[in-house]
């Protein structure tokens, strides 16, 4: 047996999956978090599957996260479905209830936010609404898990004594008696207090306000990443390099104390510990960068921001949807590509999802911080917020040189629901954290781990599988060399900058792990020419080729391989230019 969430986009359905399965899926406060269908077991029924699919206003299609749930809701004959729905938007919403009814699916209407209807002062007829409807209604509150048990006795009895609601022989009936029959159920059910300004309209005359919506918006980003980059982050940098160093000593001595092979000590010290370890440092960093755009999501206030970046970005032939994925790009460059599924214009999403790899994901935040602080000193902080804003001025550029290819978009309508405001809570800040932060750690200790040791030992062997005299006399030289003429008028020309750059094509994480395993007790000095090869460097890693992950995440979501090879090459070509720039500027 399976249970079907539908609802609205941003209605509580990932909430209440979460609940009702133990999943820890990604929740946030604004359209578009679930891109596909998710799935699970309900809790204490292991025999009763759970399907979360993405949110949709009505069963046709215009999105293909909307065409995700038609189809699933078309093809497949689910034992209930669960339809959550807003309570304080509920003639909104019953529109998707009615479609639901119509077809004959057995439902049970989950009456989602009922704590925040009740603060306002409003107040719904459980009893009537269920005569109404004609399937039983379920008031819940899915993020406080109020009314669940409820909901699963309810749906589970459903599921076995579904009959045809009233609705039915209504089929083909169009959106003008829709709307008339959900008028006329409203009128019945819902009492409203007397109206006056909440909360949300309060804080939205400050942040959308035609003169303070663009310093507010400025005001928050810079804060979001003051917090990672500023005084807060650097200490805590510090703090586990420190931790980093007594652990790789104490596991030093201690093989040492053991006798052990001087190759197994190379390998474990050199190669795993160096590589890996030399990433752990800056996830504090990262997860302070993930806390504050977690934050950003659950408050509500990630919506606003597409609103206000509406009329910039339209300047690039986008729209304001575009806004959320790119957002997201500072995370990851994968989920940032998936969220595109949610624009309705196909030229929009596909010059989104072209210019997304132009935001500093989190991957390429220990490599500015690793080179800003060797080369850059004091002006660190200055030098990682210019990759990052660097990023955005370059996407603005392009998306405007653009415009009139086959990549660009055209003129649209913007619509797009502003949610409530909401007080973040810790549980959905934490399940979203730990979620960036696991893809994070699985990349560290999987990807990266297995480089780390293919590099140390391609640095340390011949093809002979001799041990290497020294490094030019490596395997790895051997590989790498042919490629360091082409690297050398950009002024890192080096090999540990040319292998690092290859490596960070599988997972920009190798960057950091194969500078400090190439340069060893050298240092970072001998890798780039001065600061103009490291400002140089930071540029290329900037601009050049997405992941492998990020290019399948291209390749899925414009359908095919031409797309993603095409993203890479143009990228990789404008990265080397770019690079080239920034080392002539700088005196190199």
């Amino acid at each position: 047996m399976t249970i079907a969430l539908v609802g609205n986009p941003n209605c509580g359905k990932t909430t209440l999956f979460n609940s009702l399965t133990g999943a820890d899926q990604h929740v946030g406060n604004w359209p578009g978090v679930t891109v596909e269908q998710k799935t699970g077991r309900l809790i204490g029924y292991p025999e009763v599957g759970v399907i979360d699919l993405p949110g949709l206003y009505s069963l046709k299609a215009y999105t293909p996260e909307e065409a995700v749930a038609c189809e699933y809701l078309q093809r497949e004959a689910p034992g209930a479905v669960i339809n959550i729905v807003d309570a304080t938007a509920l003639e909104r919403s019953l529109y998707l209830t009615m479609q639901l009814l119509e077809r004959g699916l057995p439902v049970i209407v989950a009456l989602n936010m009922m704590d925040e209807m009740q603060r306002r002062g409003d107040s719904i007829d459980i009893e009537l609404l269920t005569q109404a409807l004609g399937v039983p209604v379920v008031p819940i509150c899915a993020r406080k898990g109020e009314g669940l048990e409820q909901l699963i006795d309810v749906a589970l009895g459903q599921a076995l004594s579904h009959r045809e609601t009233k609705f039915t022989k209504h089929l083909d009936d169009g959106p003008c008696e829709r709307y008339r029959r959900i008028e006329d159920i409203v009128a019945q059910t819902v009492t409203k207090a007397k109206r006056r300004a909440n909360v949300s309209e309060r804080i939205d005359g400050v942040v959308l306000h035609s003169v303070l919506a663009y310093p507010v918006f400025a005001l928050v980003m810079l804060l979001v990443f003051w917090l990672p980059f500023g005084v807060i982050g650097r200490f805590m940098q510090q703090l586990a390099a420190s931790s980093m160093e007594g652990l790789q000593v104490w596991l030093s001595d201690l093989l040492a104390g053991l006798a052990v092979s001087p190759w197994l000590h190379g390998l474990v010290i050199d190669g795993v510990l160096a590589g890996v370890g030399s990433l752990m440092p800056f996830l504090p960093v990262i997860l302070l960068l993930f806390i504050c755009l977690s934050l950003l999501e659950d408050s509500g206030y990630m919506a606003r921001c597409a609103w206000i970046m509406d009329r910039p970005l339209r300047g690039m032939g986008l729209a304001g949807q575009s806004f959320i994925p790119l957002l997201l790009g500072f995370g990851c460059t994968v989920p940032a590509v998936l969220a595109t599924r949610s624009m309705k214009e196909e030229k929009h999403r596909r010059m989104t999802v072209m210019l997304a790899p132009l935001m500093s994901c989190g991957a390429k935040t220990p490599v500015y911080t690793l080179l800003a602080s060797a080369f850059f000193s004091e002006k660190a902080f200055r030098v990682v917020v210019c990759m990052y804003a660097g990023g955005l001025m370059l996407a603005v550029v392009i998306g405007r040189f653009l415009r009139g290819t086959a990549a660009s978009g055209g003129s649209s309508s913007f619509v797009m629901e502003l949610p409530s405001y909401r007080l973040p809570t810790a549980r959905n800040v934490l399940h979203s954290v730990m979620h960036r932060a696991g893809d994070f750690a699985k990349r560290a200790f999987s990807v990266i781990l297995l480089a780390s040791v293919m590099i140390w030992l391609l640095r340390s062997f011949t093809f002979s599988m001799e041990e290497a005299e020294t490094l030019q006399s490596s395997m790895l030289a051997r590989l790498a060399g042919w490629l360091v003429p082409v690297f050398s008028p950009l002024g890192f020309g080096s090999l540990a900058a040319v292998t690092a750059l290859l490596c960070g094509v599988l997972a920009k994480e190798n960057i950091v792990s194969t500078l400090v395993l190439m340069s060893g007790a050298a240092g970072l000095n001998t890798a780039f020419a001065g600061q103009a090869g490291a400002a140089a460097y930071l540029t290329f890693v900037l601009l050049y080729s997405p992941c492998v992950a990020a290019l399948a995440a291209i390749r899925r979501e414009l359908g095919g391989w031409r797309w993603a090879f095409w993203a890479a090459m143009w990228q990789t070509s404008f990265a080397w230019v770019c690079a080239w720039v920034v080392f002539r500027f700088m005196g190199g």
